[in-house]
């Protein structure tokens, strides 16, 4: 039996950076604010709205797996289920490259007919379900995903 197995995480240096800078910048400003309550309060907002957002990107993670009884992804802590895809449910499944544009950036994206969980890169895992529902995955290990999925849907054309 094979098996894909891929967690991906959110990995922009940068904005942890400037997140970092800001929520520091705010609790300098805290602390040399001096006894006025009114400014420490107008602060307390901005400062938890940005925590939440740092702690929202350290937690993102995109899972995906691939064996014999198909494909299972999760996209934490956005959905609280697994997506799971049959091999019996799948039409096609294929490798392919896509632009962040096409789905209007990365995350957890759903337009019509379509949906993508994106972290980062521009690989992804294209399933097209029996009903046509098209569903991509992105994936930063796209030659291990190809030869798993090239493995299970040429053995499910033999049966």
């Amino acid at each position: 039996m094979r098996v894909f197995v891929e967690e991906q995480r959110f990995k922009k240096w940068w904005l942890f950076t400037m997140l970092v800078a800001l929520i520091g910048g705010i609790l300098l400003a805290f602390l040399f604010s001096g006894n006025d309550p009114q400014a420490k309060i107008s602060m307390l907002f901005p400062l938890i709205m940005i925590i939440l957002v740092f702690w929202l990107l350290l937690s993102m993670r995109l899972h995906t797996r691939i064996d014999n009884y198909g494909i299972v992804t999760r996209f934490s802590p956005f959905t609280f289920s697994k997506k799971r895809f049959s091999w019996n449910d799948i039409e096609k499944c294929y490798l392919r490259k896509y632009s962040q544009r096409e789905f209007g950036g990365r995350g957890l994206r759903i337009a019509k007919k379509k949906k993508a969980y994106t972290i980062g890169g521009n690989q992804g895992i294209q399933i097209i379900t029996k009903d046509q529902r098209k569903f991509l995955i992105g994936t930063q290990k796209p030659l291990d995903a190809k030869n798993v999925i090239t493995y299970y849907t040429y053995k499910k054309e033999e049966i």
